[in-house]
């Protein structure tokens, strides 16, 4: 039985503070020290000496109420506690969470854009929505930059665009000259005799077999299939050759070394005759090696 008493005690005690946390229900002489109205169940904020205020106008009222309070000669006495209610303003109610947190909005003080009308925070001077600016009354104008792209160089492509032409290495004049040079100096054996003949045609076939190699790799490495296949077919692979590099073949390098060894076999031909004229022997099948008289 005492049991039973003792919680319909309890849930009576309950009930009753519950009654009284209502709404309405809150005492009625809650009022606002500036404009008197009452402030109970309504946003407020009270100071440290427990008087209330609306929040606004009001609240900024009393604030100022204080500061002038605290200036006085007259309030100097309690100048301490004057500036520790205006430190401590705005504070919620007792109890009120709500209150407290709206009292600390700076979103209270805050204006509207001239402009466009967003909201703008409290001595904010650009709208971060049109750039208006408050102090010179214009709006801010943006550029949009855009970075151009570095372009990585290219060779400059000949008539087949070709991705390995280029003047890469000494040059076509370079090779051209040194090695027409070199080229002339072999065809000069044949003035050794058949043996000097034979060591000039050996020297010649060697340079002709390195730059028809070249000119192959060069064909089939610039997609120009069609010409190295020609050069590879039996009859009409010199033609073919001599054709390329005249009209197509767009490496330097190749191209020089090609007729650099065109002009040895042009000397080597004149040397002959000149050889031959002169009463020297070039016929490879005679072992006399020195001039016929």
């Amino acid at each position: 039985m005492s049991y039973a008493v003792s919680v319909a005690f309890g849930f009576g005690i309950t009930l009753y503070h519950m009654v009284l946390r209502m709404p309405g229900t809150e005492s009625s002489n809650k009022l606002c020290v500036v404009c008197g109205k009452d402030v109970a169940g309504k946003p407020r904020v009270k100071d440290a000496s427990g008087r209330y205020t609306c929040i606004g106008e009001c609240q900024e009222k009393h604030v100022e109420n204080l500061k002038k309070a605290t200036s006085s000669p007259k309030s100097a006495g309690a100048t301490k506690s004057a500036s520790v209610s205006a430190s401590a303003v705005p504070r919620g109610d007792e109890g009120s969470m709500l209150n407290d947190l709206i009292s600390q909005s700076p979103m209270l003080k805050a204006g509207k854009c001239e402009q466009c009308g967003s909201i703008m925070p409290q001595g904010g001077v650009i709208c971060t929505r049109c750039g208006f600016n408050t102090q010179t009354g214009k709006a801010l104008k943006t550029a949009v930059v855009v970075e151009k792209e570095k372009k990585e160089p290219k060779f400059k492509p000949g008539k087949y665009k070709n991705p390995y032409a280029g003047s890469s290495g000494p040059g076509f004049w370079k090779i051209f000259g040194v090695m027409s040079i070199v080229m002339t100096l072999v065809s000069l054996l044949v003035f050794a005799g058949p043996g000097g003949v034979l060591g000039a045609i050996i020297i010649l076939s060697l340079a002709s077999l390195i730059a028809w190699v070249a000119n192959l790799v060069v064909a089939f490495k610039n997609d120009q299939m069609i010409w190295g296949i020609l050069m590879i077919v039996p009859f009409i692979n010199g033609i073919s050759q001599f054709v390329f590099n005249i009209f197509f073949n767009e490496d330097e390098n190749s191209k020089a070394f090609y007729w650099a060894v065109f002009i040895g076999w042009l000397a080597y031909g004149a040397m002959i005759v000149v050889a031959a004229q002169m009463g020297f022997n070039v016929d490879l099948a005679s072992p006399t090696l020195s001039p016929t008289g």
